[in-house]
């Protein structure tokens, strides 16, 4: 089942990554946002989508960047506020 996520949210998703040193896998980039809804999962955890940013980089083909699902488990969602 998919939730909607609050701004306040998604951006508790973002500094979560960023602590993790998560980076586009296409360009290196950091430059990560959260989309704005999660899958849920038995248990607490959680699947996300990941968008980098970085569009403008060269190895973003057409100017679109990276979109990925990353998976949060039930422990990190609770440790993040989720």
């Amino acid at each position: 089942m998919r939730q909607q996520l609050r701004p306040d949210q998604q951006r508790l998703v973002e500094e979560f990554v960023r602590r993790k040193r998560e980076t586009c896998a296409l360009c290196g980039s950091a430059a990560l946002r959260c989309d704005y809804s999660a899958a849920t999962y038995l248990g607490g955890g959680l699947n996300v989508r990941l968008i980098c940013t970085n569009a403008g980089d060269q190895a973003h083909t057409g100017g679109l960047g990276l979109v990925w699902n990353y998976s949060i488990t039930g422990d990190e969602a609770a440790r993040i506020g989720l």
